[in-house]
């Protein structure tokens, strides 16, 4: 892959890129060439019968850093914030990680997560939303999640109504079973 040189004081500027494309399913077919122009080769993998691996970071150079997801659960949420998460893990530059289980119920054992997996989550979760956003939106109208109410703030905050149901069902606002028709899918958008 062509990239440009690889620059993590764009950092910010990367993941306000990212978020644009995240408001719309279609436009993750942009993704490549937005992680390209910042020096991140990006590619989606099938994933692997039996494994649980959502995404990986690796480092081809010291300043050559790449990004794999497998789009294991086909959901724009899951999608979105598996690229986030691993897109923190190359702006600190931390080594090769593969990481499962990001998507989807919580794992059991949370004390098994590294101080790095949670900086990574908590940055994913924000990039996409602002928590302040987030808990002001809660704060608000918690526990009555209405459609309506959802995608009233997907469109004020400028993403996908999906998004915000994957972050409300892991805050364990709404259950996993709540809203799913929100969760569109991503992978014939990002092919």
């Amino acid at each position: 892959m062509i990239v440009g040189a690889f620059r993590p004081d764009k950092g910010n500027e990367l993941k306000n890129h990212l978020r644009e494309l995240a408001a719309y399913p279609k436009e993750a077919r942009h993704l490549s060439d937005v992680m390209a122009q910042f020096g991140v080769r990006f590619v989606v993998v099938e994933p692997l019968p039996g494994a649980r691996i959502d995404g990986g970071v690796l480092w081809i150079d010291e300043d050559k850093p790449a990004i794999a997801v497998s789009v294991r659960y086909d959901r724009i949420d899951g999608f979105w914030f598996t690229v986030m998460h691993e897109c923190s893990r190359i702006l600190h530059q931390d080594l090769i990680s593969v990481d499962t289980e990001l998507v989807g119920e919580p794992p059991k054992d949370l004390l098994a997560t590294s101080d790095a997996e949670r900086r990574a989550n908590r940055e994913a979760a924000s990039s996409l939303i602002p928590p302040a956003e987030l808990d002001s939106f809660i704060g608000r109208v918690a526990p009555f999640y209405s459609k309506e109410r959802i995608i009233q703030f997907a469109h004020r905050i400028k993403i996908h109504p999906g998004i915000v149901v994957g972050q409300l069902q892991k805050r364990r606002e709404i259950s996993y079973s709540t809203n799913r028709e929100m969760l569109v899918k991503i992978k014939a958008d990002v092919n």
